[in-house]
């Protein structure tokens, strides 16, 4: 329990330090009383797993642990598309709201799946080496990748449509349903551009935000048009 808790609290090294040295003197005794009497063939935590699921879990540590700042800037933008939406449906629910919902929630969801982008390019070449001695294939690892940036930007879709659906009084699983589709969607098309520009020479931070503006606007066009 204290390594969970470490782990998710992410100290410095000192009290990494500090609390192991309390806590190894119990650790030991109770593993030297106890390692003879488990079971061979016992339930444990860890299982051997998909290489893409194991590499997905990485990529969505490295962002829960490392990257809180743009997590915060991800929640706060798709706080203010949903405070907008309302604000819209209070005013004159119309007669396609669904259309409404995804035109006014394609650019928090573009802008939050291209915060995850340069982080977890980052951590992939981090683990590079090793999955390269592992023979891990580079299409496990591009899945891994395109689902950990799509998986933010769906889960605040989720969120967004149930708090808009709440407060509007609209059917929380076709709203949800959709967003949720639409940020994956808008999360695989950012993370795809992302790798595309990753694989030149000399990828530019202008000219990834410029293909997000691209992606956004037509994503915004699309769904007005639709």
């Amino acid at each position: 329990m204290l390594g969970a808790v470490q782990i998710a609290w992410d100290p410095t090294a000192a009290i990494w330090a500090c609390s192991g040295t309390v806590v190894l003197p119990f650790a030991l005794h109770a593993a030297w009383h106890s390692a003879p009497e488990q079971r061979a063939f016992g339930w444990r935590l860890t299982r051997p797993t998909w290489r893409v699921l194991a590499l997905y879990c990485t990529h969505l540590l490295r962002l829960a642990r490392s990257e809180r700042s743009r997590l915060t800037t991800a929640v706060v933008t798709s706080a203010a598309g949903s405070a907008g939406l309302i604000l819209s449906f209070r005013n004159d629910l119309g007669e396609r709201p669904l259309q409404r919902a995804l035109t006014v929630m394609a650019l928090p969801l573009v802008v939050t799946a291209a915060l995850c982008v340069a982080p977890l390019l980052e951590n992939e070449r981090r683990l590079r080496a090793l999955l390269r001695s592992l023979r891990v294939p580079r299409a496990v690892g591009l899945a891994a990748f395109l689902f950990a940036v799509a998986t933010p930007s769906s889960a605040l879709a989720a969120g967004s449509g149930a708090v808009v659906a709440v407060a509007c009084q609209l059917s929380v699983s076709a709203l949800g349903a959709a967003l949720i589709a639409w940020g994956a969607g808008l999360g695989f098309a950012v993370a795809t551009w992302g790798r595309l520009l990753e694989a030149r020479p000399r990828p530019s931070t202008g000219t990834f935000v410029a293909g997000v503006s691209l992606i956004a606007t037509l994503a915004t066009a699309g769904a007005y048009a639709w």
